[in-house]
């Protein structure tokens, strides 16, 4: 597909309605986008959607914290990290890996130290609205694909992302500084 939109801009987010609209045809119709957040591309990413006609699989929910986010994570399928920035690490993603949701996301800045492509999730072959649209039809089309990369992100948190471990490796670092 090319729309004209072929390339992200830097921290633009607001092409993320023609993933979903590209994707449409591909994968089950009824699927929703629900965008979690606020910010100042708000209204652009409201307008596009109604462009491009999927208004009404698009639903703006503002700014979520605690169980609200909770809740939305145990109620959804993927979870998409549709940002270009050089995130320092992506908190998010994890907080999704935790709910058994596999994730999708560019591979950029610190989402690399926890997203590994076809473990925890997928990360789309370039940063644009094809192989982002690919590769969640990929996910929405494969259940089983799904629930593994899901099942797996939540054992790598669990593994690696944990409490216990966090303070293991303060320990470990305080005992080299302490000799």
């Amino acid at each position: 597909m090319n729309d004209g939109a072929t390339d992200f801009e830097y921290s633009r987010q607001t092409e993320f309605p023609r993933v979903l609209s590209s994707a449409r045809g591909a994968a089950r119709p009824s699927r929703e986008l629900l965008i979690v957040g606020e910010g100042w591309e708000s209204r652009a990413l409201t307008e596009l959607a109604r462009q491009l006609g999927i208004s009404n699989k698009v639903e703006f929910l503002g700014f979520k914290t605690g169980n609200d986010l909770s809740d939305l994570y145990h109620n959804c399928d993927i979870f998409v990290m549709p940002s270009v920035w050089p995130e320092p690490f992506g908190m998010v993603g994890l907080e999704a890996n935790a709910s058994c949701l596999p994730v999708v996301a560019f591979k950029v800045g610190g989402v690399l130290d926890w997203l590994v492509d076809g473990e925890n999730g997928l990360i789309p072959s370039e940063i644009g609205v094809e192989a982002l649209s690919q590769t969640l039809v990929r996910l929405l089309k494969d259940e089983n694909l799904r629930k593994g990369l899901g099942d797996k992100g939540r054992v790598k948190v669990q593994k690696e992302f944990s409490l216990e471990r966090h303070l293991t490796v303060l320990e470990e670092v305080y005992s080299k500084i302490a000799r």
